[in-house]
């Protein structure tokens, strides 16, 4: 989308709570896959698939991670999650261990590669999204945050709503 054109310019609808709807469906869309093409070329960086990044980044942020809880953050069955933690293990970027709450658990623990890999992929993410900043006028750059406070309280209030929505149906 050009900076300059109007999501609303995308819609046609004459109701205005509609018309807002569709506006933001229509960023929130644009800025999902600015964010998947960014994760996707940062992953490929240390090679990796854009999943194996995710998680890598979950055990890089804490100090040990649960299989389970991997599994729940990135809305993974138990199988799939199996396999990304498997092809971090073979890369040498993670390790498992004990949990030390739950014997009969394993916590995943990030290794001194996995930590080089993380730093690799943080700074790459750094770049791309100075070259987005950067590309909004300088005169426009506080706005755009404010504007992005907004979006992400809009984002939050949609998930609630549809986790509501989703529990009700069960």
């Amino acid at each position: 989308m050009n900076y300059y054109q109007s999501p609303t310019a995308l819609t046609l609808d004459s109701d205005p709570l509609v018309r807002v709807g569709e506006s933001f469906h229509h960023v929130m869309r644009e800025l999902a896959s600015c964010c998947h093409e960014t994760d996707f070329r940062v992953a490929r960086k240390v090679g990796l698939s854009r999943m194996e990044a995710r998680l890598l980044t979950m055990v890089n942020e804490v100090e040990s991670l649960l299989p389970s809880e991997a599994a729940r953050d990135m809305k993974l069955v138990r199988s799939r999650i199996s396999l990304l933690i498997n092809g971090l293990q073979d890369k040498g970027l993670v390790s498992s261990s004990e949990s030390k709450h739950d014997r009969r658990q394993r916590s995943l623990r990030i290794t001194a590669k996995g930590k080089r890999a993380a730093e690799s992929m943080r700074e790459a993410a750094s770049y791309h999204l100075r070259e987005l900043v950067q590309s909004v006028p300088a005169n426009k750059r506080q706005s755009m945050l404010e504007h992005l406070e907004l979006l992400y309280h809009c984002a939050t209030v949609v998930n609630a709503t549809q986790a509501s929505i989703e529990d009700e149906i069960e």
